[in-house]
């Protein structure tokens, strides 16, 4: 939220109501959080969008996870309790890979994109699952979907806000502030939606004559995450891609393993 904090009152003060005027902004405070819009890449817009479904989609799982291996894949509280946190350690831990791909082999924007296309699938893996079907069946694809997912959210979590960072000149180190402050803020904005409407879609949207509405839940950012794999392509020809520059992590084990050889 540190990130964030600088982004509101940028826009805090620029506002002409409830400030004195030892608070108003100067002319170029307000110089430079409007150069900073205006400069603001084209591409950009398209990264956010991305990260903002991926937040989403990621802390929709989280909320209503474990009530959905309670209630409908009858784990006991040890075992939905264990589970949650193998599935979060997964998605942790994941992004160390999806960051190696990224700078060893298929560079920022194609580890985006294909990324996101596993994400996708896992998403729509768990809304299937979720749909009616014998118990068997529905924890075998739920907790495959969940795996896949887990990979997914790894491979995007450390390439968006890099990529985005790129599209920025060496010397636009303000637009570039600016650039992550919103970042950070659709960040928080995604986990805060996902919260509220993840919870509302499980317990008052009828679906499959069923009290419970996991498929529905889980099928809004499946829907999502598809629609933004299209939405990240449509702005390729705005972005500045750079190839794949090798990974540093590789090199430092290559070292070790090469001095203790």
């Amino acid at each position: 939220m540190s990130r964030v904090l600088p982004f509101f009152r940028h826009l805090s003060r620029l506002s002409p109501k409830g400030y004195g005027k030892e608070d108003a902004p100067s002319a170029s405070e307000k110089k430079d959080v409007e150069e900073s819009f205006r400069k603001l890449p084209r591409g950009i817009p398209y990264i956010l969008g991305t990260e903002f479904v991926e937040r989403f989609s990621f802390y929709c799982f989280q909320g209503i996870l474990t009530l959905y291996l309670t209630q409908e894949l009858h784990f006991s509280d040890d075992s939905a309790a264990s589970t949650f946190h193998a599935f979060m350690v997964l998605a942790y831990i994941s992004p160390l890979f999806g960051a190696i791909m990224a700078d060893g082999l298929l560079g920022l924007f194609w580890t985006i994109f294909y990324v996101s296309i596993l994400f996708a699938v896992g998403n729509s893996i768990v809304a299937i699952g979720a749909t009616p079907m014998s118990i068997q069946n529905m924890t075998i694809v739920s907790l495959f979907g969940l795996f896949i997912v887990a990979l997914g959210t790894g491979g995007i979590k450390p390439c968006v806000s890099a990529f985005g960072g790129n599209q920025y000149k060496e010397d636009q180190i303000k637009e570039r502030h600016m650039y992550f402050s919103l970042f950070y803020f659709v960040i928080n904005i995604g986990s805060i939606l996902s919260t509220i409407i993840s919870p509302e879609l499980r317990a008052t949207v009828h679906c499959f004559g069923k009290e419970t509405r996991y498929p529905l839940a889980f099928g809004f950012p499946a829907m999502l995450s598809i629609i933004v794999i299209t939405l990240f392509m449509c702005g390729k020809p705005m972005y500045k891609i750079r190839p794949a520059e090798g990974s540093e992590f590789v090199s430092v084990f290559r070292c070790i393993f090469y001095a203790l050889a």
